[in-house]
Order: structure tokens, then sequence, then C-alpha cells
């Protein structure tokens, strides 16, 4: 029964109609690819979101939970961060599948709204390998084009696996920094 549960997730999770990592999942704009998300947060004025939203970026993006990231603060109204982290795909006692992705994210803020666009995504495959490994962008990997195969009855293995992490770390970072605000702004900041 648990098998088959899960083996009905994994099927679901490569086809073109899943909610999450299906169709339109993946953005663009002016052929660029780009994930905008959206946090409400009550009635918080501009000044508490942005201190939230600062602290919260400050303690993220450092080693050794990045390889390296910059934050920069327009403060009150927007922080912009230059991120390169590790993304695994696998992991095993003998063996690591894992990818460096580079992005920028900005974190526009005002009352009772934090809104975020993850853009200029890249990545390094196989850093390691002869050749300093595979470099390509989001646009050359994980656009609905790039990761489906031509029916887009089925999510491809190669690419499909760094859509998916992608997406994964986009929903993450939105998850990690709303449950950041909320509970700065609760605590009565």
């Amino acid at each position: 029964m648990i098998l088959a549960v899960i083996f009905s997730m994994m099927v679901s999770a490569q086809d073109g109609k899943d909610p999450v990592y299906g169709f339109g999942a993946v953005t663009t704009q002016n052929g660029k690819v780009v994930f905008e998300r959206s946090i409400n947060c009550g009635s918080a004025t501009q000044e508490a979101v942005y201190q939230a939203a600062s602290a919260w970026a400050k303690g993220r993006y450092v080693a050794p939970v990045v390889v390296s990231g910059r934050v920069s603060e327009n403060p009150n109204d927007e922080i912009s961060i230059k991120a390169n982290e590790i993304i695994v795909f696998k992991k095993t006692n003998w063996i690591t599948d894992e990818s460096n992705i580079r992005y920028s994210l900005t974190i526009s803020l005002s009352d009772g709204k934090c809104s975020l666009k993850f853009s200029e995504i890249d990545y390094v495959y196989e850093e390691d390998r002869d050749g300093g490994g595979q470099h390509f962008t989001a646009e050359e990997w994980i656009t609905d084009e790039e990761a489906f195969n031509r029916k887009g009855t089925k999510m491809l293995p190669a690419t499909g696996k760094f859509r998916v992490k992608t997406i994964d770390l986009v929903n993450q970072i939105t998850s990690d920094l709303e449950s950041a605000i909320k509970a700065f702004t609760t605590a009565g900041n």
C-alpha cells in the first residue's frame, strides 16, 4: 500500500500536469526564467517587514548554508541577494549527485507585503570534473520546453531533476522567509 502511494507520487511528479513541477511552474519574462512569490504579512509595517527580512537574509546567506552569498540593502525598501549554493539530487555512501546553483533574489518590502523575485539562475554541474564541469542557464535547462519530452507527458531525467530541485529551493526559501517574518512580527516587533 505504502509503495503504491510513493510510486503514484513519483509518477505524477514527472507528469506535465503536476501542479508543483508541471507546465507553467517555471515562468519566463523576456526569455529569462523568473520565479515570483508574494508573502502576506498581515498588518505589519514596512519597517517591521524589512527588519524581519533583513535579519533572516543575514542569517541565511552565510556559510555553511551557502557556498557564497552577498546581501545588499536599500533600507526599508528592498534587499538584494546574490547567492551560490548546492542543490543535492542524490546522496549515498558512495556517490553524491549535486550542482551549484547561482541566483539573484530581490525582496521588495511594503506595509503588509513582501515580494520575492528569483532571477539570473544558472548551474555548474560536476564542477570537479576535467574542464570545470558543465555550465548552463535555467533558460537552457528547466523551462517547459527543455524539461519535458515533446509530447509533454514525461519529465526528462537530466533536466527534470534541476527543475524539481530549483522549484523546491524557491518554495523553501519563500516558506522560511514567511516563517521568519511571522515570528518577528508576532513577537511584538
